[in-house]
């Protein structure tokens, strides 16, 4: 697994060394309303792992009264298991995960209409 080759180091998006990345969302989302185009923030990451990181991301986008969904939210609501859903070597989705994570995203689209 592409995981256990790699020294990942995750960090909250409340952590201080996010404060960059914590700047730039905040102009990518004024810069969305400025503009009049809905910008939707999508964690897809922690398919298999502890879900603390993308609630405090997605409080974080929610504060700034912007959208956040969560793919592994879906995956559980749903019965999905995350098994084969993405690459053994590495992080991007294999076909079946491309597959369900655009009817996630097609969910989402239609329900937002």
């Amino acid at each position: 697994d592409f995981r256990n080759c790699v020294n990942f180091q995750k960090y909250p998006i409340n952590h201080p060394i996010a404060d960059k990345n914590r700047k730039v969302i905040r102009e990518w989302i004024n810069h969305s309303k400025k503009n009049k185009y809905n910008l939707v923030f999508s964690m897809v990451q922690e398919i298999e792992q502890d879900p603390k990181y993308s609630d405090q991301f997605c409080k974080f986008i929610k504060s700034l009264d912007s959208n956040c969904i969560v793919f592994p939210k879906y995956l559980k609501d749903n019965k999905i298991s995350p098994r084969g859903l993405r690459h053994k070597y590495d992080l991007h989705f294999s076909a079946k995960g491309n597959r369900v994570y655009s009817d996630f995203l097609l969910e989402y689209i239609r329900n937002s209409k």
